[in-house]
């Protein structure tokens, strides 16, 4: 009885507390600062609710900060209501946009692309002005059969892209656009954002097909930016003019190039030293990276691996069904070639017969800025491993000067038991603090 009426009395207390509260706070007049954390917790349909409380939460609404970031996801469904709405009421606000096309079926490419152009339309009434743009995942080629239908797409995103003045990012990357629209798109991006514009990422752009390095128009679009720091395309964009028109365009500023290269993309031409000298001239903080998606000839590597580019990053991988991968080969040219630059290589070919021996020898050796390495090979000669862990390990011990390998990854498939028993002993003799070893079986 006694619980009973002590629980009835601590229900009345915490009622009248709750009463009290709610007196002294005035939720009509809550303060500024107050209203935004509330508004910053809650999701775009939740902020339209609470900005029509009254005339003070409808101005807290309205705060630019509140509105600033956004990401869509595009399918071609009502989802992208979301998106349209937003762009229709506070789309001025926003200054990065970012957005993803995961439609999967061709059955809504046309609702898709009303949808993306009436949000085009959107932003364009409201004089929107972008920091930053990311569409990611177009694939017009793919799900746009329709020419009629890519160029009302391409014309809405051009009228748009022709009234920022102030971009400093664009992210097109997997658009598989065609060589004209394409053209236009970037004209339209450096029409304004020409001198404002840092980084640019056009991989998978255009279409794998095309051979974009033979077009004049292309590099006329490029050169119009005059401060980039950061650019990504395929190689099959890439030629001796435009790294030398680019190099002029962007002297002093361009840091960073990242080139893919695919098996099914044209990749016969040729970039020659004296161009990758000449654009170090103009940019001597220009650092490569190179990724070789399914080329992996010895003759095609050496090839593109011109021993001029001022490489740091490089990416091999692919499945190897002809069994052409020649490991050991690829990783002699890389010792003699970019022995003063390369700091991170990842090799990511599916088994080859040709086996690992004193190519990643050398490799440690005269890479003097070898940082990290990831290996996935079919056979590694077991006494080049012996000798590689045993001068990671004593340039450690030594604390040499030398920046030493600070993470190599091994995978080796298909291997009898015994082989695996000898590598781990190997890796245990070598093992030590300072170097991140990792060996899968």
């Amino acid at each position: 009885m006694i619980s009973e009426h002590s629980s009835s009395n601590t229900v009345n207390m915490d009622c009248q507390t709750e009463k009290q509260v709610n007196k002294s706070v005035d939720w009509d007049t809550l303060p500024f600062t107050a209203l935004s954390k509330i508004y910053c917790l809650l999701d775009d349909q939740s902020r339209c609710q609470a900005g029509s409380v009254n005339s003070h939460w409808n101005t807290a609404y309205k705060t630019p900060q509140l509105w600033r970031k956004r990401h869509f996801k595009f399918d071609g469904t009502s989802c992208d209501d979301r998106a349209l709405n937003y762009a229709k009421s506070v789309g001025r606000f926003m200054r990065t946009c970012t957005a993803t096309n995961t439609m999967h079926c061709e059955r809504y490419a046309r609702r898709f692309q009303r949808s993306l152009t009436t949000y085009f339309n959107h932003l364009f009434k409201q004089d929107t002005q972008l920091r930053s743009f990311s569409f990611t995942e177009l694939k017009l080629d793919r799900y746009f059969k329709d020419i009629a239908t890519q160029a009302k797409l391409t014309k809405s995103m051009v009228r748009f892209f022709k009234t920022q003045h102030s971009l400093i990012s664009f992210d097109m990357s997997s658009s598989w656009m065609s060589e004209s629209h394409g053209y236009s798109v970037l004209d339209a991006v450096a029409k304004r954002s020409n001198k404002t514009m840092r980084n640019v990422n056009l991989e998978d752009f255009f279409g794998s097909h095309m051979a974009i390095y033979r077009s004049a128009d292309f590099i006329r679009a490029m050169v119009r930016f005059t401060n980039l720091e950061e650019v990504k395309m395929n190689y099959n964009c890439v030629s001796n003019d435009l790294l030398l028109a680019m190099g002029v365009s962007n002297a002093n500023c361009w840091k960073t190039l990242y080139i893919k290269c695919r098996k099914d993309e044209p990749y016969t031409q040729v970039i020659r030293p004296s161009t990758w000298i000449v654009l170090q001239q103009y940019c001597p903080q220009l650092s490569v990276t190179m990724c070789l998606d399914g080329v992996y000839n010895y003759d095609t590597v050496k090839r593109i691996l011109n021993p001029a580019i001022p490489l740091k990053h490089l990416e091999i991988t692919g499945s190897n069904p002809e069994d052409t991968f020649k490991p050991d080969d690829t990783l002699r040219h890389l010792a003699t070639s970019f022995g003063n630059t390369l700091k991170s290589v990842l090799i990511e070919v599916q088994a080859s017969s040709f086996p690992v021996e004193r190519g990643l020898l050398n490799l440690v050796s005269d890479c003097k800025q070898l940082l990290r390495l990831e290996i996935k090979a079919g056979i590694v000669n077991l006494s080049v491993m012996e000798e590689v862990m045993a001068m990671v390990k004593d340039r450690l011990q030594r604390r040499d000067p030398q920046r030493p390998l600070g993470l190599f990854k091994l995978t080796v498939d298909n291997m009898p038991l015994t082989y695996y028993q000898e590598m781990a002993a190997i890796f245990r003799r070598h093992s030590c603090t300072g170097f991140q070893l990792q060996y899968r079986f």
